[in-house]
């Protein structure tokens, strides 16, 4: 995203706070050693090793006893260009499950975005919004999402928003960052 969000990037940005409102939250203070369930969503066009970086994070929360489902976006607009999902408790989605807005419009991606998830981690450094619109209706009592200064302001979607003085985010000082909040909330 631009510094300067143009006219329609305005519009579904207003949206998106004003529809991730109306969803319903879940209603308990966030605490890492009493949570169970996280939902990590990422793009698929992140490097090879930020892929390896999210792999690392993903262990470190199975070891901690966490319950993971991965959400993995792909850039495409038919389902048939999307691989095989080859681990249990990942999904693989694309445009084809999202409307105009870029919010979920498949029900089977709504239901599962609706389960309760103790967290919600955005792991998208370029400010998606289809990853966007997937945490904004996610059903979780906690969302980390991450911004820039360059990017558009997330406040309604997110809970804890962690900030990068930088144009181009991160990943790895982004989970750090992740990893210190979550140890800090219990």
């Amino acid at each position: 995203m631009t510094a300067n969000p143009g006219l329609i990037a305005n519009v579904i940005q207003k949206m998106h706070k004003r529809k991730s409102k109306s969803f319903e939250r879940l209603q308990f203070a966030p605490n890492y050693q009493k949570s169970k369930r996280f939902l990590l969503l990422w793009n698929n066009n992140l490097t090879e090793s930020n892929k390896r970086l999210v792999q690392q994070f993903i262990q470190e929360l199975l070891q901690d006893g966490k319950e993971v489902t991965r959400m993995i976006f792909f850039d495409v607009k038919k389902k048939e260009e999307t691989p095989l999902v080859p681990e249990s408790n990942t999904f693989h989605t694309g445009k084809w499950d999202f409307d105009r807005l870029k919010f979920p419009k498949d029900d089977g991606l709504k239901n599962l975005l609706r389960k309760d998830y103790d967290f919600v981690i955005s792991l998208d450094t370029e400010n998606n919004w289809y990853l966007l619109g997937m945490a904004g209706i996610a059903k979780s009592a906690c969302r980390f999402g991450l911004t820039t200064t360059a990017q558009h302001n997330q406040t309604g979607v997110f809970d804890i928003l962690l900030k990068q003085d930088t144009a181009n985010p991160d990943l790895n000082l982004y989970l750090c960052d992740v990893k210190a909040t979550l140890k800090k909330l219990g």
